[in-house]
């Protein structure tokens, strides 16, 4: 075992299931740590399977654990991405903050990514073209993801929280300015205090040196 009771092998995605169990024992899941684990044992769950996860409800799918522990295991498992370097790049899973590489995005063990899954938050003026080359990316590997494109007359607030609220995944497009008042009713300010607030899982694409 490394620091802390978890793995010596820090490259998660090689993890046995016995090296997912004894990380799962060893984040502070509490007195039922042990019963977590076994769980997820039970469940045959590898390092692999473990990163690609994506909320807390693709946790439970397999493994018989509530959804509050299913959220903390996906925050120690982002902070501790975040701390050996997660494999790679700047796109990052997370319920806090960490990185992981956006080849994950495409491996076949990843959980199906949809217009109604996965949405993608950005300012228009600075990352509409690499958000739509991201999306056409991520179709070319069978997945997909929602930019939003509000037809004149609609009302931007009401589609935007429609589209986050059923989202499973968010992927932020982190730009200057992304997260700042905008020109528009509901800006990525208020899509930023919307993911903070309800929990929703995000990647963090890092496209700037802020």
């Amino acid at each position: 075992k490394g620091e802390a009771g978890v793995p010596a092998s820090t490259n998660m995605e090689e993890w046995t299931v016995d090296q997912v169990t004894t990380f799962i024992s060893n984040i502070g899941l509490g007195p039922d740590a042990p019963e977590f684990a076994a769980k997820f044992g039970k469940a045959i769950v590898s390092g692999e399977e473990l990163m690609s996860y994506a909320s807390e409800e693709d946790v439970m799918e397999e493994v018989d654990i509530p959804k509050k522990v299913a959220r903390l295991i996906l925050k120690q498992r982002d902070a501790y991405l975040a701390k050996v370097g997660g494999g790679g790049d700047a796109t990052s899973p997370t319920h806090g903050a960490s990185t992981l590489s956006s080849s994950r995005l495409s491996t076949s063990s990843c959980v199906k990514m949809t217009e109604d899954s996965v949405f993608i938050s950005l300012r228009f003026g600075e990352a509409m073209e690499q958000a739509k080359q991201l999306k056409a990316a991520l179709q070319r590997e069978g997945h997909d993801a929602y930019i939003c494109e509000v037809a004149p007359g609609d009302d931007i607030e009401e589609v935007v929280i429609k589209r986050l609220d059923e989202a499973k995944m968010v992927i932020i497009l982190g730009t200057e300015t992304y997260g700042t008042e905008g020109t528009v009713k509901f800006s990525t300010k208020e899509e930023l205090r919307f993911i903070m607030e309800e929990e929703k899982p995000f990647f963090l694409v890092k496209m700037c040196d802020r």
